[in-house]
């Protein structure tokens, strides 16, 4: 079943407020089997490399939000007959109806129950009573105009703001039947240097998620005209409780779209959690994804980040990638292959002399993707050198316990960010605290000082040279405990 068939099916069903729930089931199975037809295995859901999408991905959360947030302004936007429901209004509010009216209670005959019902507050049997006096209603004609003028000026006011008002109706997460998308990675992946999410949804047709229905999005070149549900709607906010005459009506909008929007092949999965509409214009839906894919320009730190959480998941991990020698503009998809070059053993073969500020993003992408948050990078030629340099990247948080170097004084300079060095005495007492920035102090640290030091800004960077080859730390040259806990 393609995309049209089944804006036929969805479009023709028309489920009035009131309908038993049984028969509501029997009404909207031929929706539920043509998305037990269409649904593909995999759907995809683009993302920029935000602070929320990536707190979303680690925490398997998909957001939805209201259509008012969107890109384009005919997205979920109501289409109706504005004149046609003024034309109606006038029909109904005329001279003629009036004197039916009249001669129909004239029988001794009450208020017909659809009118009382649809404003129960109004005092009915007196408006009976003085319509009943009145021995010409050709002489409300006047009266009637007036007041069909103010509901008209009512109208022209008030219906663009219900549908504006509509797109807070639910809230929608959108996603795509295919991961080369080029115009997605474009449009919705910041420009490929974000990424996508695959999911299977598949067993959500057996075991729905609460308060949330998938469908796939049709397109075409006509907006889907819903003047009787806006009749409603603006009767409904002037406090005539009249029943909806489609309660799939807000389904059908939001799930047809211009053709211009085709090459998303769109599905929309719509939240209807009970919420204050114009306060909460998003809802969060628990799902976990099965495999992500990297932007092709995704910075380095981002993907080590990522690549963090999804090894964590047990995601299986992709990357998107430009074929230089295809014939046709497609794009490619590979499995990760995580860092080659960012090996300790190949970095210092590329550095050839000169340590740039990629470099130093690199190495501080390392330490953001390590538990320990902070990692070394070794500057010797060979370990059989007769000197100690190297460069440390430490994050924030990262724990560096006290210790001491009982053959060696310690040399260290601040490359880039912020970091304060401390010294102790032998009982573990702080004794001296040194600032250590960029273009300030440059520290000498004596033989057998006990020292630490903590990270006051991400990306901080230092430079530390010791005299003669590596020597491990033995167990008495560590205070671990005290360490641990001033800076854990």
């Amino acid at each position: 079943m393609n995309r049209s068939e089944f804006a036929k099916i969805l479009n023709s069903i028309i489920v009035p407020q009131g309908t038993p729930i049984e028969e509501i089931n029997s009404m909207v199975r031929p929706i539920s089997e043509a998305v037990f037809q269409m649904m593909p295995k995999s759907l995809y859901r683009y993302r920029a490399c935000n602070d929320r999408s990536i707190d979303a991905f680690e925490k398997d959360i998909i957001y939805a939000v209201t259509a008012d947030n969107y890109n384009d302004p005919y997205d979920t936007l109501v289409k109706c007959d504005i004149e046609g429901i003024k034309a109606f209004l006038r029909q109904v509010f005329s001279v003629e109806t009036l004197a039916k009216l009249k001669t129909y209670m004239a029988h001794g005959n009450s208020m017909p129950e659809e009118i009382v019902h649809s404003n129960p507050n109004v005092q009915w049997n007196q408006i009976r009573d003085k319509l009943l006096e009145i021995e010409d209603v050709s002489n409300l004609e006047g009266k009637i105009d007036e007041i069909l003028l103010q509901v008209s000026t009512s109208i022209d006011i008030l219906l663009p703001i219900i549908s504006e008002s509509a797109k807070r109706f639910s809230t929608y997460a959108c996603f795509c039947e295919s991961v080369d998308n080029m115009l997605m990675w474009s449009h919705y992946a910041d420009s490929h240097r974000g990424f996508a999410l695959e999911y299977d949804f598949r067993q959500t047709l057996s075991s729905p998620i609460e308060n949330t229905i998938l469908l796939p999005v049709v397109y075409s070149e006509d907006r889907l005209d819903v003047s009787a549900y806006m009749m409603w709607a603006f009767l409904w906010v002037h406090g005539n409780r009249v029943s909806n005459p489609d309660t799939m009506a807000h389904i059908k909008v939001a799930l047809n779209k211009s053709i211009s929007w085709a090459y998303e092949k769109e599905w929309r999965m719509i939240n209807s959690l009970p919420r204050n509409p114009f306060d909460q214009t998003s809802t969060a839906i628990e799902y976990k994804p099965v495999a992500i894919y990297y932007g092709s320009k995704m910075p380095l730190d981002v993907k080590m980040r990522l690549h963090e959480i999804a090894n964590c998941k047990g995601l299986r991990e992709y990357s998107m990638a430009v074929d230089y020698c295809s014939p046709k503009y497609e794009m490619k998809v590979r499995p990760f292959e995580g860092f080659p070059l960012l090996q300790k053993d190949k970095l210092t073969r590329t550095l050839k002399g000169v340590i740039d500020k990629k470099m130093m993003d690199n190495l501080t992408a390392q330490a953001k993707a390590s538990p320990r948050l902070r990692i070394n990078l070794d500057l010797r030629n060979s370990p059989e050198d007769k000197s100690q340099r190297m460069l440390n990247a430490i994050e924030p948080g990262t724990v560096m316990p006290i210790h001491r170097h009982r053959s060696s004084s310690e040399t260290v300079v601040c490359i880039r960010g912020h970091f304060e060095e401390y010294f102790y005495d032998d009982s573990g007492a702080l004794v001296a605290v040194v600032d250590m920035r960029p273009g300030g102090n440059v520290l000498n640290v004596p033989i057998g000082q006990w020292h630490s030091l903590k990270s006051l800004e991400s990306g901080t960077i230092l430079f530390e040279c010791k005299d003669g080859p590596y020597e491990p730390l033995g167990e008495e040259d560590v205070l671990t405990a005290l360490g641990e806990e001033k800076f854990q």
